[in-house]
């Protein structure tokens, strides 16, 4: 793979350059209401390889992107409401007015107790941890390429650091909302003892209604933490040592009639996970780890029909795992993350299985980091021409206040 000349020079001028680069504000409004603004930038180096003169063989390519860029507001009213928005760049113009922006987060949390709320609107709905994972808090640069099983996520599987969809592996279904979902989340936590704390979500969302059903999507997880807590509806990856927590989560997943066969009948969604996390400290540094089992049925259908155009659906439903560690020293972590799927297909299609493993230089935590990384992706079956396999390397720089 080219690495060349200009990634040497972009990894020693981000190491001598990188300094400390903050902004926000938290405004007071008055006695019983503030305001609170921040934002989320991080921005990509990827060399990786694509047919880019269509001879069905694979070229090296590289290029730069806003993988994520994004403005966040909350606004704190009294004791029981707190209201969230968050935006996103979107694509590019070409005409040089600039990027679009779009709201990608849009909800209302009322607190009944300290314990039990409601959150309405437009959020991620509690499946895996993953998906209700930050993403200012990752640890492989990225989430596994699994977790867009996850309904409004794509039923799809991801590479190039989740910049690139597996075809075979894409059942292309979408919604409008795009990962997140509309509707409303009861989220409950509390404490068995000092040691076990737990959290539970029921959730009732849009989910996705192309075949012309109206039928809702339901998401139920329960969480349990040993020693530390971890008491928010979100969570992160990396904890820096900073707590000391084992985490076991499971989650179901499902909506009747979200497409149909080529019959003419209703295809139902399920998916369900199980997963593990532990955040450890060891002297000075820490381990960070974490695992989840994910298993998405789309009726066992051969194929169905979305948008007017048949999809192989075994190529997408099956089961897959992942499993992602860290150890931090200091400011550096080296990092390694592996996950498989296993489509239903009988000839392999749709199954792969990718490793990554990189290194990241936290300055201020999951504040301001560079992360480096290698990904090498391995399709079961060739997806172009005879090639079933490609390799991409990463570099990026990440901010979140």
């Amino acid at each position: 793979m080219k690495m060349g000349f200009r990634l040497f020079t972009l990894i020693c001028a981000a190491f001598l350059l990188a300094v400390p680069s903050f902004a926000g504000a938290k405004v007071k409004i008055n006695d019983t209401a503030k305001f609170d603004i921040g934002f989320r930038m991080q921005t990509m180096y990827i060399n990786t390889e694509t047919d880019l003169d269509g001879d069905a063989n694979l070229d090296s390519y590289d290029y730069f992107r806003v993988r994520r860029g994004r403005l966040r507001m909350k606004a704190i009213v009294g004791e029981k409401f707190e209201a969230f928005l968050q935006t996103e760049v979107g694509s590019f113009g070409t005409d040089g007015s600039g990027g679009d922006v779009r709201i990608i987060d849009g909800w209302v949390q009322y607190k009944f107790n300290k314990n039990f709320s409601t959150f309405a609107g437009l959020h991620m709905a509690p499946t895996g941890r993953q998906n209700i994972t930050s993403s200012g808090g990752l640890l492989a640069i990225d989430r596994p390429g699994i977790v867009t099983k996850d309904l409004t996520w794509g039923t799809r599987a991801v590479h190039t650091y989740n910049t690139a969809t597996f075809g075979q592996s894409d059942a292309k279904l979408r919604s409008g909302t795009a990962v997140r979902d509309a509707g409303l989340t009861f989220f409950y936590k509390g404490s068995g003892s000092e040691t076990v704390h737990y959290k539970l979500y029921a959730a009732i969302n849009n989910g996705i209604q192309a075949a012309g059903f109206d039928k809702e999507r339901l998401t139920f997880r329960g969480q349990v933490n040993f020693f530390d807590e971890e008491s928010g509806y979100y969570h992160l990856s990396n904890y820096f040592g900073k707590k000391k927590t084992v985490s076991i989560g499971a989650a179901v997943d499902m909506q009747d009639s979200v497409a149909l066969n080529s019959a003419g009948d209703a295809v139902d969604y399920s998916l369900s996970t199980v997963d593990l996390h532990v955040e450890w400290p060891v002297g000075d540094n820490s381990l960070s780890f974490e695992t989840a089992v994910v298993n998405m049925d789309l009726d066992d259908e051969e194929a169905m029909m979305v948008g007017g155009n048949a999809v192989n659906t075994k190529g997408s439903a099956g089961t897959g795992y992942y499993i992602q560690f860290g150890y931090n020293i200091g400011k550096l972590q080296p990092f390694f993350l592996y996950d498989v799927w296993d489509s239903d297909r009988d000839d392999g299609v749709g199954s792969y299985d990718q490793f990554r493993i990189g290194l990241a230089y936290y300055l201020f935590g999951n504040n301001a980091n560079i992360k480096l990384g290698y990904e090498q992706f391995n399709a079961d079956v060739a997806f172009l021409g005879t090639e079933d396999s490609l390799s991409s390397l990463v570099f990026g720089f990440f901010v979140t206040f």
